[in-house]
């Protein structure tokens, strides 16, 4: 049986600091690439529908998209069928991210006619990724909150 290789992780830091530190400071850096929390805040917006807005700050990558995960399936258990994605102060989104996208989809999409996912504001760099893989056909896109809540 051939052993396994498991690559080591630095974590690296310019100043003194204990593991304890990390959750206090929701910054590290490994390797020389910052990891932040995501920050998730929900409003209920009502238009035709209750519309559940995710407004997401900072990136979803592999080290916060269980954060998203957890809070969208947290509203469409507890009823939403109509979420607004708020990508507007997302800085990054990774391969975790999208498959939180699809995620929430799929959750959306057992819920009946009408119910769905509409993103807002992605940045230049998700929309040409959403592109490449085909995302676009399955989420509507809008600059405008309005817009975004009306469209269902």
């Amino acid at each position: 049986m051939r052993p396994h290789f498991f690559p080591r992780v630095e974590v690296l830091s310019s100043s003194p600091w204990n593991p304890g530190d990390l959750d206090a400071a929701n910054l590290y850096t490994v390797k020389g690439i910052a990891m932040s929390q995501l920050e998730i805040r929900l409003e209920t917006v009502e238009g035709k529908v209750p519309v559940t807005v995710i407004h997401v700050t900072g990136d979803i990558d592999a080290s916060s998209h269980q954060n998203l995960d957890a809070k969208a399936e947290e509203v469409i258990n507890g009823g939403a069928k109509h979420v607004v994605l708020d990508l507007t102060a997302n800085t990054y989104m990774s391969s975790a991210g999208f498959r939180s996208m699809h995620k929430i989809y799929t959750a959306l999409k057992g819920k009946g006619e009408g119910a769905g996912v509409n993103l807002l504001n992605p940045n230049d760099e998700v929309k040409r990724l959403m592109k490449a893989m085909g995302f676009e056909a399955f989420f509507p896109t809008f600059s405008d909150l309005k817009e975004a809540v009306e469209a269902f």
